[in-house]
């Protein structure tokens, strides 16, 4: 009996008091001022969707002068925020764009910590605030979010170079695939970074066994809540303490869930990131990517057969079509790992062969999920420079 009351109490006291000293500084400073630290500035906008969310969008900037080259949105994964793009310290990729002269935005999807607002919702008291999947992140955050930056960037560009990480690359992915030709004069160049899609090969098992049988969707349905909350700081502190202490918890979490070669990664960098994790988002888009594993499709939300029939005229929900992604003549890069154990190399291959002619350019890397956020080599970011000058205005 003794145990169970020792162990919350050890945890609490732990996150709340070794976190002082065994928690990097960085885990706990905001975007801004993690953007301060390597010598950069970042400006606040916010940004307002068709359907009345609240987004905050960071622009990273020089604090001498205006940025001399077109501008470029980046967007978070799953259950994240801005912040998992600038967790690698000076190796992150906004950063490095951004000394290179980049006019660099980062984007906060609906939902999270950063993007918990909506014009007449109250996400505290309002379920519908929380009823949304990807799917509503592909069709309004991405427009809502680009038309910002077409209007506010130094280089007057009317063009958007766009990079999405995991969910980041399924947005855009998804966007386009339904309308190619809005983004057509939108858009110079989309890369996605390690994209999630059908995820039919995933080789993170034990999470596939967990959607396959319905526990996760069990586990939601029972909790009967809306959201996935922020970050408790104070959790998260003892998480992160642990890992500090013994490194190879957090390998072996990473080599089931993410990465089956954590040593590419920077444990410091994976301590950031995990601090902020998860940052908040809806039950609904967890149930999403739980029913995408489980079906091996890269498909719309499943509301049943009956509500299916109302809202899409089908029974089953209907696939992101990625061939129709050619029709907007936009060159896609994807670039992927192949020690990713969630987006695996097989089905990245297969979202290369859906992609047809729309898909310029293809690298797997000796990277893991998690390596192009958290990496020790960031030299994946040369590549997309090339892409850049190659395709953007």
């Amino acid at each position: 009996m003794l145990k169970w009351i020792l162990f919350p109490l050890s945890v609490y006291y732990g996150g709340k008091y070794a976190g002082k000293v065994l928690i990097d500084e960085e885990a706990k400073m905001n975007f801004g001022q993690r953007c301060k630290k390597v010598g950069l500035d970042a400006e606040k906008h916010i940004v307002t969707t068709e359907d009345g969310y609240v987004l905050q969008l960071f622009r990273v900037k020089s604090s001498e002068e205006q940025s001399s080259q077109p501008p470029i949105y980046f967007h978070h994964g799953s259950q994240a925020s801005a912040l998992d793009w600038v967790a690698n310290k000076e190796k992150s990729s906004p950063f490095v764009l951004a000394k290179n002269g980049y006019d660099v935005w980062v984007a906060n999807a609906r939902g999270c910590a950063y993007s918990k607002l909506h014009k007449y919702l109250d996400p505290e008291n309002d379920p519908e605030f929380w009823n949304f999947s990807f799917d509503e992140m592909a069709k309004y955050d991405s427009k809502a979010i680009i038309e910002h930056i077409r209007k506010n960037n130094d280089h007057k560009s009317h063009r958007v170079s766009f990079i999405g990480h995991s969910q980041g690359g399924s947005i855009i992915l998804a966007a386009l695939s339904e309308d190619p030709k809005w983004f057509e004069d939108k858009l110079s160049l989309a890369v996605a970074v390690a994209p999630a899609t059908r995820m039919k090969l995933t080789k993170a098992k034990g999470l596939q066994k967990m959607c396959k049988s319905d526990f996760i969707q069990k586990i939601v349905s029972m909790l009967k809540k809306h959201r996935m909350d922020p970050p408790n700081p104070i959790i998260n502190s003892a998480w992160c303490c642990l890992t500090k202490v013994c490194p190879p918890i957090m390998i072996r979490s990473m080599k089931k869930v993410n990465d089956s070669n954590p040593a590419s990664n920077n444990l410091d960098s994976c301590q950031i990131l995990w601090y902020s994790h998860p940052n908040g988002t809806s039950f609904k888009a967890v149930k999403h990517w739980s029913q995408i594993i489980k079906s091996g499709r890269f498909e719309k939300f499943d509301y049943g057969r009956e509500k299916n029939l109302k809202i899409y005229g089908k029974e089953e929900p209907p696939l992101y079509n990625l061939s129709k992604v050619q029709e907007s003549n936009i060159p896609i890069a994807l670039l992927t790992g192949k020690n990713d154990m969630l987006a695996s190399p097989e089905d990245c291959e297969w979202t290369k062969t859906e992609l047809g002619s729309a898909c310029r350019f293809h690298k797997e890397y000796d990277y893991g999920h998690m390596t192009f956020v958290a990496g020790k080599d960031n030299s994946y970011i040369k590549d997309i420079m090339k892409l850049l000058k190659e395709y953007s205005e």
